[in-house]
């Protein structure tokens, strides 16, 4: 038997481990910023959404059933 959708929210919502966390990281297209996944669970996000990179509409979308986005920080490595 299938379980109700306020069931499964309501166990998120108290599960609120690593994977209630998301990884992105903005990047630039033509100028323009984009957020690119960068956890599997943004990446999975993003395929539901039918995108390559996650609006701002959806990560609030995404916020608002409890997950907390974190952006990942450019670092020095590869520029040299």
């Amino acid at each position: 038997m299938p379980v109700p959708v306020g069931r499964v929210l309501e166990y998120q919502h108290h599960n609120k481990g690593n994977q209630m966390k998301l990884t992105v990281k903005i990047g630039n297209n033509y100028g323009k910023k984009v957020v690119y996944p960068v956890c599997e669970q943004s990446r999975i996000f993003a395929m539901i959404a039918g995108t390559t990179t996650l609006t701002l509409d959806t990560l609030r979308l995404i916020n608002k059933l409890g997950y907390t986005t974190q952006i990942e920080q450019p670092t020095m490595a590869g520029i040299e």
